[in-house]
């Protein structure tokens, strides 16, 4: 479904080029380059709106995977950024809050302290 060659070239470029960024960046900057470079097409080769998009990291700790989707949008590779970015601020406090929930602070003195 990809509109062909130049979108997978794209793709990984984008990916070879960012060696050294956090994967999670390096992911979101390959899915907006093969956006940039034609995303999807379908039959005939017509141009479609990506209208889906995840990104989901596992690894060695569970409390600070990253799992976000974003489905039936006009522009899902931005709004995933756009959600990315939010959430990023918080991966510290969503991993501390599952590590340790009694002794996590409320996430409105976390923002203070660490954020602000």
């Amino acid at each position: 479904m990809l509109a062909g060659q130049p979108t997978v070239t794209a793709i990984a470029h984008a990916f070879q080029h960012s060696a050294g960024a956090d994967l999670a960046e390096r992911l979101l900057g390959a899915l907006e380059a093969g956006r940039d470079a034609g995303g999807q097409a379908g039959m005939g080769g017509t141009h479609l709106p990506v209208r889906s998009a995840a990104l989901m990291i596992k690894g060695d700790d569970i409390n600070r995977d990253i799992d976000l989707r974003v489905d039936m949008h006009d522009d899902a590779v931005t709004e995933l950024r756009r959600v990315y970015t939010g959430y990023a601020l918080y991966i510290d406090y969503y991993a501390l809050r599952a590590r340790d929930p009694g002794n996590t602070p409320t996430q409105d003195v976390w923002t203070r302290k660490n954020l602000i």
